[in-house]
């Protein structure tokens, strides 16, 4: 099944970088599926996989998901600079959180 579902993912408009992920997500999803739906056809099986996938695809969770794409910003060529200073304590551009405050549970019985 494996080497059918890479197959599948040679065929989806994907970046190369994610076929490891997207693979990793297709077999989980196949173990589920054949598990909760015994006895049908590999190709079935395969085909409910696709379209999990597109729609993976589609939707795009990630920050860097197609549909995000446009939100991209380049790094400037002294990014490791503007890194510096947001991990400097002393720049003015790092803001500090507070602490969290210490919640108490109560168990009412």
């Amino acid at each position: 099944m494996q080497s059918l579902l890479e197959r599948i993912l040679e065929e989806l408009p994907a970046d190369r970088s994610w076929r490891k992920d997207l693979l990793q997500e297709g077999l989980v999803y196949l173990w589920r599926m054949e598990t909760r739906r015994p006895g049908q056809t590999a190709s079935w099986y395969l085909q409910s996989c696709r379209y999990r996938l597109e729609r993976l695809l589609r939707e795009g969770c990630s920050l860097d998901a197609p549909r995000r794409s446009s939100k991209r910003v380049d790094l400037p060529e002294n990014h490791t600079e503007a890194w510096d200073d947001l991990l400097d304590p002393s720049s003015e551009s790092v803001v500090v959180a507070e602490e969290p405050k210490e919640r108490k549970m109560q168990l009412t019985v």
